[in-house]
């Protein structure tokens, strides 16, 4: 028996799987990362902490009207990709589409809020919010089909492509002009460019697929719908800190929570790499039972690997900031705070399993409570501490 063989036989750990699968998704992840860093880097040596907490600010309100289409598709489409259910990749298209709707009539809304107010780069960011939107999730459809059938190489192309082109895309604009709007219109443009060609390059022949039957396709669309439904809360939770940020402390400090933030938010997308690689595996099991033995063990493997990753990144901190955002100071230490909060990721064994069965009751409540009292904290704790109340409010949440 060869080394690594016998090692997965001890530890019970499919490390093959993990090491390969893993290899691909921190790749992709390292780009976005790599991606964001500079494009995040150029804007705010080129702009004013005004202009970059405006900018920012359309771009979350973007992220949280999202809340308002099918969102929950792609982990409907991951499902059905890891139980061989192909086919409803293509079946998903046109609800993504018609209830993509839904963001932009909400987007709508807030264009003619803004308009009222005379504010014109909120009013034409979010007119392009609402024209664009429901294309561009075709992107994370596309990603989660790849990743439902464990083509992680393919995924990690995609999502390179896609962090290269929406970055090079804003660093050109810039470079050209510094009005906000011009840089908005290009950001959300070559999202939806990105969520389109991606879908028509992998999206499968109809001849290559069998035929699903229309009780599996209600069953996941049933469950993308429950899931758009949680996520409606959880986006309000996640995003309300930066409109809050922006409504009460003003643009430049948000742009100063912006920065504080993304290496943070970065590292903490890579760790829901592990629900990717869990899922596919989970969804093979008929019932939940069979996985619980599991949780506990592979729980403190994955939080001491996060205290390491937590300890790694306080150290890092202070020269990458002092490096990079000089004129952001106060960012290093709101970064660090926010890396002992990396710990708490261990919840997304748990939640992995909960996903890989479509406990969708369970799931409801998770997110519900967590979301109503993250959004209670948050608004507090910002109105009575400023930046760092925002920074203490997503460590107690996590």
């Amino acid at each position: 028996m060869l080394p690594m063989q016998k090692f997965e036989r001890r530890l019970r750990i499919d490390i093959t799987y993990f090491l390969s699968g893993g290899l691909w998704l921190i790749s992709a992840q390292g780009l976005t990362i790599i991606a964001s860093l500079i494009s995040t880097v150029i804007f705010a040596r080129l702009l004013s902490p005004t202009e970059l907490g405006v900018y920012r600010y359309v771009i979350s309100v973007g992220s949280f009207l999202s809340a308002f289409s099918l969102s929950g598709i792609g982990q409907a489409i991951l499902q059905a990709g890891a139980k061989g259910h192909l086919g409803f990749f293509r079946y998903s298209t046109k609800p993504t589409l018609i209830y993509g709707f839904g963001s932009s009539v909400a987007a709508l809304i807030a264009a003619v809020y803004y308009f009222y107010n005379g504010n014109q780069i909120l009013m034409i960011g979010c007119l392009t919010i609402a024209l664009l939107q429901p294309v561009s999730i075709l992107f994370l459809n596309t990603l989660a089909y790849l990743y439902g059938q464990q083509s992680f190489r393919s995924g990690t192309y995609l999502q390179g492509i896609k962090s290269f082109v929406v970055a090079a895309a804003s660093i050109a604009t810039i470079y050209i002009t510094t009005d906000i709007t011009a840089l908005l219109i290009v950001y959300f443009t070559s999202q939806a460019v990105c969520g389109i060609g991606s879908y028509l390059w992998y999206r499968p022949s109809k001849a290559t697929l069998q035929p699903i039957e229309s009780g599996i396709q209600k069953k996941y669309l049933a469950f993308a719908k429950h899931t758009s439904v949680q996520n409606i809360i959880v986006g309000l939770a996640t995003r309300l800190d930066n409109i809050i940020v922006f409504q009460h402390l003003g643009a430049a400090s948000l742009a100063h929570f912006t920065i504080a933030t993304l290496l943070p938010d970065q590292i903490k997308g890579a760790f829901k790499n592990i629900l990717t690689l869990l899922i596919p595996k989970y969804a093979k099991h008929d019932t939940i039972d069979t996985l619980r033995a599991h949780i506990p063990k592979r729980s403190l493997q994955f939080f001491c690997i996060l205290v390491l990753i937590s300890i790694g990144v306080i150290l890092i901190t202070p020269p990458l900031y002092a490096f990079l955002f000089p004129q952001y100071p106060e960012a290093i230490l709101y970064s660090q705070l926010l890396a002992l909060s990396f710990p708490a990721a261990i919840y997304l064994i748990p939640f992995s399993v909960l996903q890989s069965q479509t406990k969708d009751r369970t799931l409801y409540h998770f997110h519900t409570y967590i979301s109503i009292f993250q959004i209670v904290i948050t608004y507090v704790l910002i109105l009575t501490h400023g930046l760092i109340g925002a920074i203490i409010a997503r460590i107690v949440t996590q």
